[in-house]
């Protein structure tokens, strides 16, 4: 998938996703971040300050990893989301579930 780029830092992983957050796109990501779910590591920034649209698919996808990060204990967080995410996100009211930075510089200050 080229929209992504996905790096490790410590124990930090940051996943940037650039264009569109939509099921084709979804679909991709998916296997990649499962990996990633069974990796060491303390937090999951997921960096959407260049998504310009996000579908059902694209919310869904958040959600799911959201909680399937927190489960393992770990820490889910978005940075910088774009102006359409956050209308999109408050929205279908889900803006508050998410822990939010505003640049992946501050994921270090998560580490416990």
């Amino acid at each position: 998938m080229e929209n992504v780029l996905i790096q490790k830092k410590e124990d930090i992983y940051l996943t940037k996703i650039v264009g569109e957050l939509i099921l084709e796109n979804v679909e991709e990501l998916k296997p990649r971040l499962e990996e990633i779910l069974e990796e060491d590591w303390k937090v999951l920034g997921i960096d959407l300050s260049e998504i310009q649209f996000m579908d059902s698919s694209g919310i869904g996808f958040l959600v799911a990893l959201s909680n399937k990060v927190k489960q393992k204990g770990k820490k889910f967080v978005l940075v910088n989301p774009s102006v359409q995410v956050i209308k999109t996100l408050k929205l279908v009211n889900i803006y508050h579930f998410f822990d939010k930075v505003d640049d992946s510089e501050d994921l270090i200050t998560l580490i416990e």
